[in-house]
């Protein structure tokens, strides 16, 4: 499965996510709900390579903060940013800023940036930039 089959699939997954929990979520308000969300959809993605056996890391720190997600799928690295309401070119462009992909140098990396709607609760639009 490539990059667009992996895209979709998260996508189909998040469709399902019980709505239930998200409306517990979106009672939160201003910039907590969003950061809440990112972090619940954060969890969604990282359970779900964990399940496949692919190795994935969320939460990575590196001197620039803490990129969301990463996963390693053989010999690539794919450093991915989650953004709720806001655009996937944001999302690439502040892995880029924060230098979250800098530990990979020598390898084959792909960053991705992902916008999840908070009215739909799947994927608005996404984008990707291999170096």
């Amino acid at each position: 499965m490539g990059l667009h089959g992996a895209i979709s699939v998260i996508n189909a997954i998040y469709a399902k996510v019980s709505s239930r929990a998200r409306k517990q979520i979106e009672k939160s308000v201003g910039d907590d709900k969003l950061t809440h969300l990112e972090a619940f959809y954060q969890s969604i993605m990282v359970s779900l390579f964990e399940s496949t056996g692919v190795s994935v890391i969320g939460e990575k720190e590196n001197a620039g903060g803490r990129g969301d997600v990463v996963v390693k799928y053989n010999g690539l690295v794919y450093v991915i940013e989650l953004k709720v309401d806001k655009s996937s070119n944001e999302a690439l462009e502040h892995i880029k800023e924060k230098g979250y992909h800098e530990s990979y140098k020598g390898k084959e990396v792909y960053l991705i940036g992902i916008n999840i709607s908070s009215a739909t609760g799947t994927i608005s639009d996404w984008v990707y930039e291999k170096l």
